[in-house]
């Protein structure tokens, strides 16, 4: 029996190391994760009743087969994936943490404790170089040639699996495919258009003015003001996707409570970032999935809301509704791919303004004579609010070059895009890279690289203007990303920071409340990684300007 079970154990270990040469060493896995789990859930009860039949042994003799036959399965099956990763994988000449090579844990373990995923790459970066192996089959690339090569309109990378997560459902944004997504795109850009954009300038202007008046009734007194721009984003982006204002600004964040709800979770989108396929599988358990569900119930009650309301009015989802469902193969798809759309826009299109617009005014609040320049440039366009016209704040040289610097020095993506090499692999930055490779050129540290701009720690707003030698590689500069991917919201996140940030400054003077923001801001808790960065808090003393 002893030499039975011997035989049995030492045939699992070598079904293990086949399944992962001959199976899950090829092609891509992530979105099969929840049908892989089921079968390791199964792989003991059909097993067990073969052992009882076959092996002319009692029922616990029968269990101790089953439960030996699958240790050495999986001991075969992880010790053959653990060495091909460490010594035998294309990337294996790639300098990184030994343990990064072996498992995306490592870099989840080095994630969750302060969510600065982003500093843990520069720091990775200055130790090992240009090009780090930061997970099995990633690399992380901090060079200015990387950029246009992975990102740039001519680039042949795709997106990596990490835009499976809702697969076969998928918003803008999770849509892999080049050409679906050019389709899609299209739709999305009527919608976030020239023409459009002129018919929602008048609302956006409308929650500008009535956040100053909610600020202004604050005056003279310390206030935090990130929920304040947390839920001035969330309204404008309710008006002009949906046509409704969420009215989280007037309500001070009560009117929507899924809202409020989803802002207190998203460090699940830091699992996301870093394992991918955790996502997924969490959904297996039903608290998870009944949170999920939740979300997804009111993305799509204002999906219905949106189709119910009548009117002349504007706004981007009524560009997508009737385009999505009319050109969609299977409507059922269509129609979960437009509720996903409602999450892109109702989370995408209001955390990343929201973080710039409190960075940028964090920023002017610690560089008065920057502000002082910024509010006579303002003052010499508009004698009054009333007066406020977005076109003329175009190209306005400080308020420009305090919007870049508040995207470079704290971009709002800090550890950049997933991006997939093709198949027959490529050069990168001077170097190969194997085929199906994910890459990603870290925004954070690129941003804040000598090679890319001088004095690249410093806040230099005239960088962008009048001196612009202090910009060594534009073409590394792409806060909105760049190519067939870059963000379709950029003009209406530009229009709104614009507006916001001129009228707050036409209005204001801004200083900290005390030296404790600093740390707050920077330091503890600081901006967090969870995809998009999440803004610290920033307690303001904010004064009329009569």
């Amino acid at each position: 029996m002893g030499a039975a079970l011997s035989q049995s154990t030492l045939l699992g270990f070598a079904l293990g190391i086949l399944s992962h040469r001959l199976l899950f060493i090829r092609g891509e896995w992530e979105r099969h994760v929840v049908p892989i789990f089921y079968a390791v859930l199964s792989l003991p009860f059909l097993l067990f009743p073969v052992q009882l039949a076959s092996g002319g042994r009692p029922v616990l003799g029968s269990i101790a087969a089953t439960v030996a036959w699958i240790a050495s399965y999986y001991a075969g099956l992880f010790a053959s994936m653990l060495t091909y990763r460490a010594f035998f994988h294309p990337l294996r000449s790639y300098p990184g943490p030994f343990l990064a090579r072996l498992s995306s844990f490592w870099s989840l373990w080095h994630q969750i404790p302060g969510f600065k995923w982003y500093e843990q790459v520069q720091d990775l970066h200055r130790r090992y170089g240009d090009f780090v192996r930061i997970r099995p089959r990633e690399l992380s690339i901090n060079h200015p040639d990387a950029v246009q090569a992975i990102h740039g309109p001519r680039s042949v990378c795709t997106k990596s699996p990490y835009y499976d997560l809702y697969y076969p459902h998928r918003s803008l944004q999770l849509t892999r495919d080049k050409p679906l997504h050019a389709q899609r795109r299209r739709v999305w850009d009527r919608g976030l258009g020239e023409r459009a954009l002129r018919e929602y300038e008048p609302r956006v202007l409308k929650h500008c003015t009535g956040l100053c008046s909610e600020l202004l009734a604050q005056a003279g007194s310390a206030t935090d003001v990130t929920p304040w721009f947390n839920h001035w984003a969330l309204d404008v982006i309710g008006d002009i996707g949906f046509g409704q204002s969420f009215n989280m600004v007037k309500s001070e964040g009560a009117s929507q409570p899924m809202l409020k709800e989803i802002a207190e979770v998203k460090s699940v989108q830091a699992v996301i970032g870093t394992v991918p396929w955790l996502y997924s599988l969490a959904l297996v358990f039903p608290m998870v999935r009944k949170e999920r569900d939740k979300w997804f119930r009111w993305c799509k009650q204002q999906l219905s809301t949106r189709r119910e309301r009548k009117g002349d009015f504007s706004d981007i989802f009524a560009h997508l509704v009737d385009e999505e469902s009319r050109r969609a193969n299977d409507p059922d798809v269509a129609e979960n791919s437009l509720v996903y759309d409602v999450e892109l826009a109702t989370l995408a299109g209001s955390d990343t303004v929201s973080a710039t617009l409190g960075n940028a005014i964090y920023l002017l609040a610690t560089h008065p004579k920057d502000l002082a320049v910024l509010q006579a440039e303002i003052d010499a366009l508009f004698a009054t609010v009333s007066d406020f016209d977005h076109k003329q704040l175009v190209g306005q040289p400080m308020l420009e070059g305090v919007i870049n610097e508040a995207l470079r020095l704290f971009p709002v993506v800090p550890s950049g895009f997933p991006r997939l090499t093709p198949p027959e692999g490529m050069v990168i930055a001077g170097q190969w890279v194997p085929g199906d490779t994910v890459v990603s050129t870290p925004t954070y540290t690129i941003f804040r690289d000598p090679r890319c701009f001088a004095s690249p720690n410093e806040f230099l707003p005239q960088r962008w203007s009048s001196e612009p030698e202090l910009v060594h590689r534009k073409d590394a500069f792409v806060p909105f990303s760049t190519g067939v991917y870059s963000c379709v919201g950029k003009q209406l996140a530009m229009m709104e920071l614009r507006l916001m940030i001129a009228l707050v400054v036409k209005q204001f003077n801004i200083q900290l409340a005390d030296d404790r923001v600093h740390h707050a801001f920077l330091e503890e808790p600081g901006h967090m990684d969870f995809v998009t960065v999440e803004m610290p808090p920033l307690r303001l003393i904010l004064t009329s300007r009569g």
